[in-house]
């Protein structure tokens, strides 16, 4: 339980962070993220199944990440096994930098429906 929690506030805190660099970059009018409406499956990271891209599925990530990531580093711990599916950049291992990709994929579908919607 205590590696879920500090693997939890390891991932709370690369959200935060990515949030407010977000923010900051949104209200300069500039978009880091590119957007593209094609790559935005739904289905490819809805990890608690409720059909939708949001919170709920990074929390999904870290809740079921957290026996596999050692949680004062953010790296795979080594010799266990994790879901092939948490492994969001495609890298082989599962650790935080796939919570962060999660993250970045979701905030790039987000935006993409919010700021500029796909034209009918």
């Amino acid at each position: 339980m205590r590696r879920f929690v500090i693997v939890a506030a390891v991932l709370a805190a690369v959200i935060g962070v990515l949030g407010l660099t977000a923010l900051g970059a949104s209200a300069q009018n500039v978009d880091p993220i590119p957007r593209d409406p094609q790559i935005c499956d739904v289905t490819l990271y809805d990890l608690n199944g409720d059909g939708r891209l949001n919170k709920g599925d990074v929390d999904e990530w870290a809740l079921r990440s957290a026996r596999c990531v050692d949680p004062e580093t953010g790296q795979a711990l080594p010799g266990v096994q994790c879901d092939p599916e948490l492994d969001v950049d495609g890298d082989g291992k599962v650790d935080l930098l796939d919570g962060q990709a999660l993250y970045d994929y979701i905030i790039s579908c987000m935006r993409w429906t919010v700021v500029r919607p796909p034209r009918p």
